[in-house]
């Protein structure tokens, strides 16, 4: 496997870590898997902690990410287009030079 394959499937277990999980309270039940792909292509990670500042800022739901990269998250609560109330999380994650990230954009 060479070397852009790597990271692009630590990109994507970086992406697709949180979306495994049934609610957001699960966690993945492929973390470690997920975990040694990260640290394959960008060596030490992390867990971050992205917290609800609805619910008193507790914690909503964690990511594994590389050690030196950046973290900007939260959850998203209000009525939608629709009228419909939801619940969306938004994040991204970027290395320390903004060459490479993943950002996950709300879903309503």
């Amino acid at each position: 496997m060479n070397a852009r394959s790597i990271i692009f499937l630590a990109l994507a277990a970086l992406t697709f870590q949180l979306f495994g999980c049934t609610s957001i309270a699960q966690q993945s039940p492929n973390l470690p898997a997920l975990t040694a792909v990260i640290e394959q292509a960008f060596g030490p990670t992390r867990q971050v902690e992205v917290r609800d500042p609805f619910y008193g800022n507790m914690v909503a739901f964690t990511l594994v990410i590389p050690k030196d990269w950046v973290l900007e998250g939260t959850v998203l609560h209000g009525p939608g287009c629709n009228g419909n109330y939801y619940q969306s999380i938004a994040y991204r994650v970027y290395s320390p030079d903004a060459s490479m990230g993943v950002q996950v954009t709300p879903l309503q």
